[in-house]
């Protein structure tokens, strides 16, 4: 469940109960074990269930909640099936685009993370450097992968630019390059 803010100029209250809350969705969530039978697709996502305001306020705000998200991710990973290929996907800026998944094909997921058209492109960053949020974490037995997305509307000429950083057990080796 993602929250877009009918009010963005509107104070952000009841950020600790917000927080609590956001907690227990997470705890939920990374007690699923997901099988591809259980859903006749080739993959799966939970959406990030949080308010766009607590990632765009202040910076100390947003890396508590990104801790928090970042913390139950790697739980979910290490919940996961190793057969199939789960990451923990963080967009930033604004959080709207970030999912824990789950892909139960190789080709999906490699179609998933080649983005190169006119409307999306993912370039990958040579060198990744982890965001704060993720200090404290020991990432040594995941595959790390961070990339520069542009969202283009030629339309109304809007460009967005942000990050992708994804994080993976068993990623394939072929798609990394």
């Amino acid at each position: 469940m993602r929250r877009l803010d009918l009010h963005p100029k509107k104070k952000f209250r009841g950020q600790g109960r917000r927080l609590r809350e956001f907690h227990t969705r997470l705890q939920r969530i990374t007690q699923h074990r997901l099988e591809p039978d259980d859903l006749g697709c080739e993959y799966y996502n939970w959406k990030i269930p949080i308010y766009q305001k607590a990632l765009l306020g202040r910076r100390k705000i947003a890396n508590r909640w990104l801790k928090a998200w970042f913390a139950y991710g790697i739980e979910w990973l290490e919940n996961q099936d190793p057969q199939y290929i789960s990451c923990v996907i963080t967009s930033l800026p604004d959080g709207f685009a970030s999912e824990y998944c789950t892909f139960f094909s190789h080709e999906y997921f490699q179609s998933f993370i080649h983005r190169q058209n006119v409307w999306q492109t993912w370039d990958r960053v040579e060198s990744p450097s982890a965001p704060c949020f993720m200090n404290g974490f020991d990432l040594s037995r995941y595959t790390f992968i961070e990339y520069d997305e542009i969202i283009r509307d030629e339309e109304d000429g809007y460009e967005f630019r942000g990050k992708q950083y994804i994080l993976g057990h068993h990623l394939p080796v072929n798609v990394l390059g």
